[in-house]
């Protein structure tokens, strides 16, 4: 049997592209790219090349010429037509321009500066010793610190590691599957059901991160019994949101081995086997380890305080972010949308005059500034705040916003008890 062309090929704006000479002309550097292989690649393309893109002339040399009789009808869908579009004269065009501006006029690089390249091994050092004292020695205060500490790195450098806008090229990658077993999930299931899925089709029934149907946030989502009460059960789940969310794709891994399939993605051998022993890792070091060294019940207690911190953290903030009511039904799923209209239309900021929920939620709580340019490094969001927001003004699009996180968790309260009922 033949190798299926469609799986080894790139789609940009409806043409294919062979882009493996230009992966294999620089090892490393577009590690995203390995990501979108076989998939419509439009959106990363065009949100990730912040500063300028490739060249008509240079794409050209990479581009495949396809017979669309060979598709079949959900493949046009979804590898040679486009979701969004991205006109010269469009929402998304103009904003992107104004912000490049800013950097331009500034004269500053959009990425992370070395104080925050720096500080990652500093958070990563202050992992281990607080999970030492925690997990080894059983110490309650250690083990709050580590919460607060593997939360916060997680939404930081963790984080910005997955949008490429921490390191050089492809050090972030690298960098991001070391790390993963300590503090959060494998850089490639995070990349299919975050990178792709959720900042590609956010809020549409192609979100992996809806969490439908433990929740149901979207009325077009069928109602189920537990539905009733999800106002009420979530926030214990929140509290293990991180162990939950672990299993979750500790187990949707095994089937992996087997098809090579995760969702919309292909994995070869090796990255089925790295999967499977990463959240076998990840599970080890954040669940199990206090268990080796303490009695049952405490080692469950700090188990679970750990993980409860650090989900606080994470998961609260990852809620917030677009399951609100402004953001709710907005998107329309029968017709195309400009990208940035889109991004607008289904992300909430909070506490954007707060450079401290900046830091302390790395730039998640600036949600629009991050879906609009996710590979951007986060110190810079509170700069372009007002140049968002006043391209949405000039094109009348809502800017939706909290003035502080309690706020925004009782609009996510409020979501989740309007969708409680048919």
């Amino acid at each position: 049997m033949g190798v299926d062309i469609k799986r080894n090929l790139w789609y940009i704006h409806g043409k294919a592209y062979n882009l493996e000479p230009f992966v294999q002309q620089h090892p490393g550097g577009p590690a995203i790219l390995g990501m979108v292989k076989g998939l419509n690649a439009t959106e990363l393309f065009e949100s990730y090349h912040f500063k300028r893109k490739p060249p008509p002339e240079l794409m050209a040399k990479f581009e495949v010429k396809v017979d669309p009789s060979t598709y079949t009808p959900e493949e046009k869908s979804k590898l040679l037509d486009e979701r969004f579009y991205f006109e010269e004269d469009g929402f998304y065009a103009d904003v992107k321009k104004r912000v490049q501006k800013h950097f331009q006029e500034k004269g500053i690089p959009h990425r992370a500066s070395t104080f925050y390249k720096v500080l990652l091994p500093l958070q990563f050092a202050a992992i281990a010793v607080t999970m030492i004292y925690s997990f080894v020695y059983g110490s309650i205060l250690a083990t709050v610190l580590y919460g607060i500490t593997r939360g916060v790195t997680a939404v930081t450098a963790g984080h910005t590691m997955s949008h490429f806008s921490l390191y050089p090229g492809g050090v972030n990658y690298w960098i991001m599957r070391l790390a993963a077993p300590f503090i959060l999930s494998h850089v490639e299931i995070w990349s299919t059901s975050h990178v792709i899925s959720h900042h590609i089709y956010t809020l549409t029934p192609d979100d992996l991160q809806d969490n439908y149907p433990l929740k149901r946030i979207q009325p077009i989502h069928p109602w189920k019994p537990w539905h009733r009460f999800q106002h009420l059960y979530i926030w214990p789940i929140y509290a293990i949101g991180l162990p939950v969310w672990t299993f979750v794709d500790f187990v949707s891994t095994f089937p992996t081995l087997f098809t090579g399939r995760h969702e919309m993605r292909r994995f070869s051998i090796p990255q089925r086997i790295e999967n499977c022993i990463v959240f076998t890792l990840n599970i080890y070091f954040t669940i199990y380890l206090p268990f080796a060294f303490n009695e049952f019940y405490k080692a469950l207690f700090i188990s679970f305080l750990a993980n409860a911190v650090a989900s606080a953290i994470v998961v609260i903030q990852i809620s917030v972010n677009h399951e609100v009511p402004e953001c709710m039904a907005q998107v329309p799923l029968d017709c195309k949308l400009d990208w940035g209209v889109h991004q607008v239309l289904t992300s909430h900021d909070y506490g954007v005059k707060s450079k401290f929920f900046l830091h302390l939620s790395g730039g998640l709580n600036l949600q629009i500034e991050h879906h609009l340019f996710p590979g951007i490094h986060y110190r810079h969001y509170y700069d372009i705040v007002p140049i968002v927001k006043q391209a949405c003004k000039d094109y009348n699009l809502p800017y939706h916003e909290s003035s502080s996180l309690w706020e925004a968790v009782k609009k996510h309260y409020a979501i989740l008890k309007f969708n409680s009922t048919k």
